[in-house]
């Protein structure tokens, strides 16, 4: 299935990371290359759930499609459902942050999770 060749991600979350950017923590990068993305599947805890996939797939929604993480090399490491999907629909660019070297203990996991939900308000300070 073709959707099209890039699908913008919502804009929920880049408050925060553009905060960080600031830091040089993370860079939003808008239309990333998804053939230049490396998966290492021993980089994730949960192994890639087709059956997740799947329903991503076909209950697709703009309104929640949110950009993958990606290390500063490349390898991806927040996302692997939604590169999968973004695969499938024969995506060519995603939207894309980089997680700089050192960024990983100044954010909190729970707290972006959260906020994906829409069980939490990100509040710039």
């Amino acid at each position: 299935m073709k959707y099209r060749d890039y699908i913008p991600a919502r804009k929920l979350l880049y408050p925060i990371f553009q905060s960080l950017a600031v830091k040089g923590l993370y860079e939003i990068r808008l239309k990333f290359p998804i053939s230049e993305i490396k998966y290492d599947k021993r980089l994730f805890v949960n192994e890639l759930s087709h059956p997740c996939v799947l329903e991503m797939l076909l209950n697709f929604d703009r309104e929640y499609w949110d950009a993958v993480m990606i290390s500063e090399d490349a390898y991806l490491v927040d996302g692997q459902h939604r590169l999968a999907v973004a695969k499938l629909m024969g995506i060519k660019y995603i939207d894309a942050v980089i997680r700089k070297s050192g960024a990983e203990s100044t954010f909190d996991k729970r707290k972006l999770r959260r906020v994906r939900r829409g069980q939490e308000k990100y509040i710039q300070t």
